[in-house]
């Protein structure tokens, strides 16, 4: 398994990118469904499914770094 040198700055970043998000998925969901209408809601489902590989990409990521000063 690989490991990735990162500043306590970087994972700042890459934490907040994490939770952005997560809040970004919340607001999609509220969104999908107040949406009658099945292809801007498949869309907007779709997105949602993005932003969850995001998420899930960068928490794999963070979890082989290896912080340095």
């Amino acid at each position: 398994m690989s490991s990735y040198e990162m500043s306590p700055h970087l994972i700042s970043k890459f934490e907040q990118i994490i939770n952005h998000d997560i809040q970004v998925m919340g607001i999609l969901a509220e969104i999908a469904d107040e949406i009658s209408d099945p292809t801007l809601r498949a869309i907007i489902t779709s997105i949602i499914g993005d932003e969850n590989g995001h998420v899930r990409f960068f928490t794999l990521l963070l979890s082989q770094v290896t912080i340095i000063p």
